[in-house]
Protein backbone atom coordinates (compact mmCIF):
# COMPACT_ATOMS: atom_id res chain seq x y z
CA UNK A 1 0.00 0.00 0.00
CA UNK A 2 2.83 2.37 0.85
CA UNK A 3 4.53 1.66 -2.49
CA UNK A 4 1.25 2.41 -4.26
CA UNK A 5 0.88 5.69 -2.35
CA UNK A 6 4.45 6.66 -3.21
CA UNK A 7 3.98 6.12 -6.93
CA UNK A 8 0.65 7.90 -6.84
CA UNK A 9 2.35 10.82 -5.11
CA UNK A 10 5.01 11.06 -7.79
CA UNK A 11 2.32 11.07 -10.46
CA UNK A 12 0.58 13.91 -8.65
CA UNK A 13 3.65 16.09 -8.38
CA UNK A 14 4.74 15.67 -11.96
CA UNK A 15 1.24 15.95 -13.44
CA UNK A 16 1.93 12.92 -15.62
CA UNK A 17 -0.65 10.32 -16.47
CA UNK A 18 0.99 7.00 -15.68
CA UNK A 19 2.96 5.28 -12.94
CA UNK A 20 5.57 4.32 -15.54
CA UNK A 21 6.32 7.98 -16.21
CA UNK A 22 6.53 8.71 -12.50
CA UNK A 23 9.11 5.96 -12.00
CA UNK A 24 11.70 8.24 -13.60
CA UNK A 25 11.44 10.54 -10.58
CA UNK A 26 12.36 8.16 -7.78
CA UNK A 27 14.65 10.79 -6.27
CA UNK A 28 11.42 11.99 -4.63
CA UNK A 29 11.12 8.75 -2.66
CA UNK A 30 12.21 10.50 0.54
CA UNK A 31 9.79 13.37 0.00
CA UNK A 32 6.82 14.11 2.24
CA UNK A 33 4.79 13.12 -0.81
CA UNK A 34 5.52 9.46 -0.12
CA UNK A 35 2.64 9.39 2.39
CA UNK A 36 0.18 11.35 0.28
CA UNK A 37 -3.35 9.93 0.36
CA UNK A 38 -4.57 8.78 -3.10
CA UNK A 39 -7.56 11.15 -2.89
CA UNK A 40 -5.18 13.98 -2.10
CA UNK A 41 -3.13 12.93 -5.11
CA UNK A 42 -6.18 13.36 -7.36
CA UNK A 43 -6.78 16.79 -5.88
CA UNK A 44 -3.15 17.85 -6.34
CA UNK A 45 -3.11 16.61 -9.94
CA UNK A 46 -6.19 18.73 -10.64
CA UNK A 47 -4.67 21.80 -8.99
CA UNK A 48 -1.43 21.40 -10.95
CA UNK A 49 -3.32 21.18 -14.24
CA UNK A 50 -5.54 24.16 -13.37
CA UNK A 51 -2.55 26.27 -12.35
CA UNK A 52 -0.65 25.42 -15.53
CA UNK A 53 -3.71 26.22 -17.63
CA UNK A 54 -4.86 29.43 -15.93
CA UNK A 55 -2.23 31.10 -13.73
CA UNK A 56 -0.12 34.01 -14.96
CA UNK A 57 3.67 33.89 -14.79
CA UNK A 58 4.81 34.47 -11.18
CA UNK A 59 1.27 34.05 -9.85
CA UNK A 60 1.23 31.84 -6.75
CA UNK A 61 -1.42 29.17 -6.23
CA UNK A 62 -1.86 27.20 -3.00
CA UNK A 63 -3.05 23.66 -2.33
CA UNK A 64 -3.86 22.15 1.09
CA UNK A 65 -4.15 18.46 1.87
CA UNK A 66 -7.54 17.37 3.16
CA UNK A 67 -5.96 14.58 5.21
CA UNK A 68 -2.77 16.09 6.65
CA UNK A 69 -1.01 19.38 7.30
CA UNK A 70 0.82 19.27 3.97
CA UNK A 71 0.66 22.50 1.97
CA UNK A 72 1.91 22.99 -1.58
CA UNK A 73 2.76 26.31 -3.22
CA UNK A 74 2.80 26.28 -7.03
CA UNK A 75 4.33 29.16 -8.98
CA UNK A 76 4.76 29.26 -12.77
CA UNK A 77 7.94 31.24 -13.49
CA UNK A 78 7.90 31.71 -17.24
CA UNK A 79 5.90 30.54 -20.24
CA UNK A 80 7.81 29.79 -23.43
CA UNK A 81 7.84 27.65 -26.56
CA UNK A 82 9.95 24.55 -27.11
CA UNK A 83 9.74 22.43 -30.26
CA UNK A 84 6.47 24.19 -31.15
CA UNK A 85 4.93 23.31 -27.78
CA UNK A 86 3.82 25.75 -25.12
CA UNK A 87 5.88 25.08 -21.99
CA UNK A 88 6.09 26.49 -18.48
CA UNK A 89 8.82 26.42 -15.85
CA UNK A 90 7.17 25.84 -12.47
CA UNK A 91 8.52 26.11 -8.93
CA UNK A 92 6.91 23.86 -6.31
CA UNK A 93 7.31 24.23 -2.55
CA UNK A 94 6.09 21.59 -0.10
CA UNK A 95 5.53 22.63 3.51
CA UNK A 96 4.68 20.42 6.47
CA UNK A 97 4.76 21.44 10.16
CA UNK A 98 7.72 20.01 12.09
CA UNK A 99 9.43 19.16 8.81
CA UNK A 100 11.76 20.84 6.36
CA UNK A 101 10.39 22.65 3.34
CA UNK A 102 11.03 20.87 0.06
CA UNK A 103 11.55 22.84 -3.13
CA UNK A 104 11.48 21.54 -6.69
CA UNK A 105 11.44 23.03 -10.16
CA UNK A 106 10.05 21.26 -13.21
CA UNK A 107 9.19 22.15 -16.77
CA UNK A 108 5.83 21.15 -18.21
CA UNK A 109 4.77 21.23 -21.85
CA UNK A 110 1.20 21.32 -23.16
CA UNK A 111 0.09 18.22 -25.02
CA UNK A 112 -3.29 17.66 -26.64
CA UNK A 113 -5.13 16.84 -23.42
CA UNK A 114 -2.91 17.88 -20.52
CA UNK A 115 0.37 19.33 -19.26
CA UNK A 116 3.17 16.78 -18.85
CA UNK A 117 6.61 17.10 -17.34
CA UNK A 118 9.32 17.56 -19.94
CA UNK A 119 13.00 18.35 -20.27
CA UNK A 120 13.84 21.68 -21.89
CA UNK A 121 16.91 23.92 -21.47
CA UNK A 122 14.92 26.18 -19.14
CA UNK A 123 14.50 23.27 -16.73
CA UNK A 124 18.13 23.56 -15.64
CA UNK A 125 18.12 27.36 -15.24
CA UNK A 126 18.97 28.79 -11.83
CA UNK A 127 17.90 32.13 -10.36
CA UNK A 128 20.88 33.95 -11.90
CA UNK A 129 20.01 32.59 -15.35
CA UNK A 130 16.44 33.90 -15.08
CA UNK A 131 17.67 37.31 -13.90
CA UNK A 132 20.17 37.56 -16.76
CA UNK A 133 17.47 36.63 -19.26
CA UNK A 134 14.99 39.14 -17.85
CA UNK A 135 17.55 41.96 -17.80
CA UNK A 136 18.59 41.19 -21.37
CA UNK A 137 14.97 41.24 -22.54
CA UNK A 138 14.37 44.63 -20.92
CA UNK A 139 17.62 46.07 -22.31
CA UNK A 140 17.00 44.78 -25.83
CA UNK A 141 13.45 46.13 -25.91
CA UNK A 142 14.56 49.54 -24.65
CA UNK A 143 17.71 49.96 -26.72
CA UNK A 144 17.79 47.70 -29.79
CA UNK A 145 16.51 48.37 -33.28
CA UNK A 146 14.41 45.68 -34.92
CA UNK A 147 16.64 42.79 -35.92
CA UNK A 148 19.45 43.77 -33.54
CA UNK A 149 20.34 40.94 -31.11
CA UNK A 150 21.39 41.10 -27.47
CA UNK A 151 22.97 38.07 -25.83
CA UNK A 152 23.70 36.92 -22.31
CA UNK A 153 25.89 34.21 -20.78
CA UNK A 154 26.10 32.85 -17.25
CA UNK A 155 29.73 31.75 -16.99
CA UNK A 156 28.98 29.72 -13.85
CA UNK A 157 26.12 27.62 -15.22
CA UNK A 158 27.27 27.78 -18.88
CA UNK A 159 23.73 28.74 -19.91
CA UNK A 160 23.14 31.50 -22.43
CA UNK A 161 20.58 33.12 -24.68
CA UNK A 162 19.85 35.59 -27.46
CA UNK A 163 17.04 38.18 -27.57
CA UNK A 164 16.06 39.81 -30.89
CA UNK A 165 13.23 42.38 -31.19
CA UNK A 166 11.72 41.84 -34.64
CA UNK A 167 8.76 44.19 -35.15
CA UNK A 168 7.16 47.16 -33.39
CA UNK A 169 3.47 48.09 -33.30
CA UNK A 170 0.72 49.70 -31.26
CA UNK A 171 -1.62 47.26 -29.55
CA UNK A 172 -4.64 48.58 -27.64
CA UNK A 173 -2.91 51.90 -27.05
CA UNK A 174 0.31 50.25 -25.86
CA UNK A 175 3.68 50.32 -27.57
CA UNK A 176 4.57 46.68 -28.24
CA UNK A 177 7.39 44.70 -29.80
CA UNK A 178 7.43 41.15 -31.12
CA UNK A 179 10.61 39.50 -29.86
CA UNK A 180 12.42 36.25 -30.64
CA UNK A 181 14.10 34.57 -27.66
CA UNK A 182 16.47 31.60 -27.87
CA UNK A 183 18.00 29.93 -24.81
CA UNK A 184 20.78 27.34 -24.60
CA UNK A 185 21.68 24.91 -21.84
CA UNK A 186 25.24 23.94 -20.95
CA UNK A 187 25.20 21.17 -23.58
CA UNK A 188 24.10 23.47 -26.40
CA UNK A 189 20.51 22.24 -26.54
CA UNK A 190 18.21 25.13 -27.43
CA UNK A 191 14.61 26.28 -27.16
CA UNK A 192 13.18 29.23 -29.03
CA UNK A 193 9.97 31.18 -29.38
CA UNK A 194 8.50 34.52 -30.41
CA UNK A 195 6.70 36.68 -27.84
CA UNK A 196 4.87 40.00 -27.72
CA UNK A 197 6.02 42.48 -25.06
CA UNK A 198 4.26 45.78 -24.32
CA UNK A 199 5.65 48.82 -22.49
CA UNK A 200 3.99 49.58 -19.15
CA UNK A 201 3.62 52.88 -17.31
CA UNK A 202 6.39 51.90 -14.89
CA UNK A 203 8.84 51.59 -17.80
CA UNK A 204 8.93 47.78 -17.75
CA UNK A 205 8.11 45.60 -20.73
CA UNK A 206 5.50 42.96 -19.93
CA UNK A 207 4.79 39.89 -21.97
CA UNK A 208 1.34 39.78 -23.60
CA UNK A 209 1.49 36.68 -25.83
Amino acid sequence: MKHYALMFSLVALTATATVAQASNLLFLSNSVLKDLDPQDADSLIAEMQTTLEQAQDFEIRHWQSAYSDLKVRIQPLITYQSNQQQCRAVRIRLTQPMGKDERYQFDYCRNVERWDISYTPAGSFDENDWQLLQRTVQRALNENNNGQPSSWTNHNSKHSGVVVPSTSKMNGGERCRQTAITIFDSHGKSSNGSYLFCLQEDGQWQRRL
